[in-house]
């Protein structure tokens, strides 16, 4: 492996970040409980100044990519290192490197996301997923994951119409190719409920909260469960 390939491996690996990956509405966003402490939330060691970018690459962020690079320090930092004590410039890389853009956006769509920044997380979602389907049109399991993120981000700013289109290509990949994990595809139901109750249409709405509790009590998902017969009971009342 050349010095080159070693570095986008870096890069790539310090990209990807703990998904929101298939998350109930009304469950707190957080990474898997078993992901590993990530280069950007490591604190720095005491007396180790914070590393800066060039005034040239800070530029290319802002300007080029409209990154802002102190709202996204703690994500940013590590390519700020590697640019520092390796002279690797973020900015060389991007635009011969479709993994390291799609993973960057990816990261930079989660970053918005952990801080509500809802509008700004969907347009990052859909830059990496346009990466993703640039290099090939056939779905996988990252481009489900990326359409079930994208579809929350859309419904929290009120763009469910849009948002249930990405469930529904989730969900089908999930029941044809996805193994039929009945954990996401219950994940899946829950969130085209929440999306069609936001467009107004309660009778889907109710379908697909009651097509996913079903699933959540044959799989003993009391959490799914307690948060689905509430919604269901309420729109139930409201015919």
């Amino acid at each position: 492996m050349t010095s080159l390939d070693t570095i986008l491996s870096i890069i790539v690996g310090v990209l990807i970040f703990g998904a929101a990956v298939y998350v109930f509405r009304s469950r707190k966003y957080e990474p898997p409980p078993d992901r590993e402490q990530p280069p950007w939330e490591i604190p720095l060691q005491p007396g180790k100044p914070e590393p800066q970018f060039s005034a040239e690459d800070r530029q290319f962020f802002e300007e080029v990519l409209g990154v802002d690079v102190d709202e996204h320090r703690e994500f940013l930092r590590p390519l700020a290192e590697l640019e520092e004590t390796q002279g690797v410039h973020f900015r060389d890389l991007y635009v011969n490197n479709e993994d390291l853009a799609r993973n960057f956006w990816e990261g930079v769509a989660h970053s918005y996301f952990e801080e509500k920044h809802y509008d700004q997380a969907a347009d990052s979602y859909l830059k990496s997923l346009g990466f993703h389907l640039k290099q090939s049109a056939e779905e996988t399991a990252e481009t489900a994951q990326l359409r079930c993120n994208l579809g929350i981000a859309l419904t929290e700013t009120g763009r469910s119409g849009e948002a249930i289109h990405q469930f529904e290509k989730s969900l089908h990949f999930n029941n044809e190719q996805g193994g039929g994990n009945h954990e996401v595809i219950a994940a899946l139901l829950h969130n085209l409920g929440w999306a069609w109750e936001t467009e107004g249409d309660n009778t889907k709405a109710l379908d697909y909260y009651q097509r996913s509790l079903a699933l959540c009590e044959e799989i003993g998902d009391e959490d799914g469960v307690e948060n689905l017969k509430p919604k269901i009971q309420a729109l139930q009342h409201e015919k």
